[in-house]
């Protein structure tokens, strides 16, 4: 299995101030990469935690939102075993296993932009300055992928979270 970086800058937020990569850390999958590149990039996250599991999250671009008006994610990430590692230039390291639980596993795949714009929509109640954009309704967080889940859980990953640089 060859892997390609999944590049959400253009979907989350701030992503012009911030940077988030995720990139295995396991020998086992990271070499499904070329050169360690991360598994993704993003803009803004947070990480939360909720007794022992973990919550790596990014919300969509703002203004996006669900049926609800709530922010939508292009993120929703469990783990667990999450560890600070240090701070170097303003950029922050950790390491985390992905957890085993499927339901907290929802991951943008690389063609997410084209899903939002094939069946998202208008919001019919917010016009002029307020118009914005809506996910279809089940997709506040992206869709499952099983395969890649069964894949993925269990692993070591490193995340960063820090300021964008002149060559991003």
């Amino acid at each position: 299995m060859s892997l390609k970086t999944v590049d959400l800058r253009g979907l989350s937020r701030d992503s012009d101030r911030i940077r988030t990569e995720v990139k295995f850390d396991s020998y086992s999958h990271s070499r499904q990469f070329e050169d360690r590149q991360p598994w993704l990039v993003l803009g803004s996250t947070n990480l939360d935690r909720t007794g022992p599991t973990w919550t790596l999250k990014s919300y969509l671009a703002e203004g996006i939102t669900d049926q609800e008006h709530d922010s939508a994610f292009c993120l929703h990430l469990g783990l667990v075993g999450v560890e600070f590692k240090h701070t170097w230039y303003g950029t922050s390291f950790w390491t985390a296993w992905i957890s085993s639980d499927i339901n907290n596993f929802k991951v943008a795949p690389a063609n997410y932009q084209e899903i939002l714009d094939k069946y998202g929509e208008p919001c019919d109640h917010c016009t002029g300055e307020d118009a914005h954009p809506m996910v279809p309704g089940d997709l506040w967080t992206p869709p499952e992928n099983k395969k890649f889940f069964e894949w993925a859980r269990g692993a070591q990953v490193e995340i960063t979270i820090g300021p964008t640089h002149p060559d991003d």
